[in-house]
């Protein structure tokens, strides 16, 4: 696929050959008793040579692209995100997978064509939180761990006890990128991991509870025997942008040439 810049690039270097492929593009319908109009969903991929950091979350000016469909519109991007193809951590070299949401074209456009430029965030280095120690005499149990950096910011770390496991749970903000556990019994013996989600939060209102937060959460099978966890959280620390110069109409048979 030709991909070319279509806008000026935002101040970041380039990624190396990137390849851009379309996972899917739905339009929605408008919600019955909804005041929301029809809205298009696109997901693309982007495959690249350079064996780069490991692809993070990360929420783009959507000003840096424009979409417009056959019948001359211009459908306002209201959401622009780029992420790791996988669902659990990300490694160096992996995928990126871009979704992106702006109002339906006209119901008789053949086509919508983006220009500009994607950015991709990709995490370099790695840092560790202070270990935490957690006493199983409590079912639940929760502890705010301030960052090492000048930043002010904190994570929430809390382990629960579920029927079948121990549930150990990070949760941060949007530029928390968290990398993985490392959980060791009382006797310093690492215990293997038994289950894995990750997901996303948002609390309307004001105040520190306000807002979107990220989340990362592992099972752990616990003997009876023990007595107490330490854990410590290593997160990406150090994160560099990549553009990719996007030029691409989509049609109902996927894409075509700018």
């Amino acid at each position: 696929m030709a991909v070319e810049a279509g806008c000026p690039a935002p101040t970041a270097a380039l990624l190396g050959h990137p390849r851009l492929e379309l996972c899917g593009m739905d339009v929605r319908p408008a919600l019955r008793f909804s005041l929301r109009p029809p809205v298009m969903m696109l997901r693309l991929l982007c495959r690249y040579e350079d064996q780069l950091g490991a692809p993070v979350y990360y929420e783009q000016n959507t000003e840096d692209i424009t979409c417009t469909d056959s019948s001359g519109n211009v459908l306002k991007i209201s959401h622009v995100c780029s992420e790791s193809e996988k669902s659990q951590r990300p490694f160096h070299g992996d995928p990126v997978r871009i979704c992106m949401r702006s109002p339906a074209p006209d119901s008789s456009a053949e086509w919508v064509r983006l220009r500009g430029s994607l950015l991709c965030a990709f995490g370099e280095e790695t840092a560790e939180l202070d270990p935490v120690t957690f006493f199983l005499e409590k079912e639940e149990a929760r502890v705010r761990v301030p960052l090492p950096d000048s930043s002010g910011k904190e994570v929430t770390l809390s382990l629960k006890k579920y029927p079948e496991a121990w549930g150990l749970k990070v949760e941060g903000d949007m530029d928390f990128h968290f990398s993985s556990f490392l959980v060791r019994d009382e006797e310093g013996m690492v215990l293997p991991e038994y289950a894995w989600r990750q997901g996303s939060s948002f609390f309307p209102g004001s105040g520190q509870e306000s807002g979107k937060s990220r989340f990362w959460e592992t099972g752990y099978l616990v003997p009876e025997k023990i007595r107490s966890l330490k854990v410590t959280v290593s997160y990406w620390n150090k994160v560099a942008l990549r553009q990719v110069p996007l030029d691409l109409r989509i049609g109902a048979g996927g894409m075509m040439a700018p």
